[in-house]
């Protein structure tokens, strides 16, 4: 058994799930993993894909916060309530609850300055992807400019990151392969106060993976340790 390791998402699309289903989906998994779960969560960019699932593209942003306002009423009140534009409910029964208190962590993922604006004013964390230091500089100065404008710490909103190795559409920014090169790209990261780094290890197929994983438990992490 694992004691440090957490779950997550890299992001959940909240439009495309019912918020009641979904809360009680997290909460179960919250408590079957010990009270590791993180959610990061983002309002997706598909409009085709949004509208199938009866989710209107212009409406994702306030359905998304509607759906992040009842998951953590369920979690954490006795009875909970809701009465907003798209669902409605009083004194309801919702078990089981998350172990972590006072709930689950919902990390904001998108680079828009909607997705930035959300993440300081409700999010418990930031989560961009594949962009280089630089630009993420000017993103996290506005996250705080409006985490400040709305009454918030930085260190209420850490920053995240998922990086892909290699490959991806060109122009993307990736990590690389060569541990030379893939250190001081990180640290570049941490200087700039990013707390956590997703990887994306899918470079080919499985024994190509596991040598990746191999090369940054050996090569990489001892810097970051």
């Amino acid at each position: 058994m694992t004691t440090r390791i957490r779950l997550g998402t890299s992001v959940l699309v909240l439009p495309y799930h019912h918020p009641m289903r979904l809360a009680k989906a997290a909460a179960t998994l919250d408590v079957l993993c010990g009270g590791r779960l993180t959610l990061g969560v983002g309002v997706g960019v598909i409009e085709q894909e949004l509208e199938a699932m009866g989710s209107p593209y212009r409406e994702r942003g306030a359905l998304t916060d509607e759906t992040i306002a009842i998951m953590r009423a369920l979690w954490t009140q006795d009875f909970p309530s809701h009465a907003g534009k798209k669902y409605r409910f009083s004194g309801m029964a919702f078990a089981p609850k998350p172990l972590q208190k006072p709930h689950i962590p919902l990390v904001i993922g998108g680079v828009t300055q909607a997705a930035l604006r959300r993440a300081a004013r409700i999010g418990n964390g930031w989560h961009p992807t594949a962009m280089p230091p630089e630009v993420l500089r000017e993103h996290i100065d506005y996250l705080r400019e409006h985490a400040q404008a709305a009454g918030r710490q930085a260190a209420d909103i850490p920053v995240s990151i998922s990086l892909p190795l290699q490959g991806g559409r060109a122009g993307r920014y990736t990590l690389g392969t060569d541990p030379a090169e893939m250190v001081p790209r990180l640290q570049a990261f941490a200087a700039l106060g990013v707390e956590t780094v997703v990887i994306s290890p899918y470079t080919g197929e499985t024994q190509e993976v596991q040598q990746t994983l191999d090369l940054m438990a050996r090569d990489v992490m001892p810097a970051f340790t």
